[in-house]
């Protein structure tokens, strides 16, 4: 039996942030804020985080670590 595999909050959060700087709704050099992130998204910090990771090896937005 196969496994059916669901996605991960993670990576659904980082596409809908990709989209959204994609398309210009999130504004260049305006930092991405875990908490409200977390809140906006319903999810805990952690997978924002992951998120934010994400977009960064990727090279789409820059993570200060602050």
């Amino acid at each position: 039996m196969a496994k059916i595999q669901t996605p991960r909050k993670a990576d659904g959060i980082a596409a809908a942030l990709e989209s959204q700087i994609i398309e210009g709704s999130r504004a260049p050099s305006v930092r991405l804020d875990e908490r409200s992130l977390a809140e906006e998204f319903g999810v805990s910090r952690t997978p924002v985080c992951e998120a934010i990771r994400n977009l960064a090896s990727m090279g789409l937005i820059e993570n200060l670590g602050l």
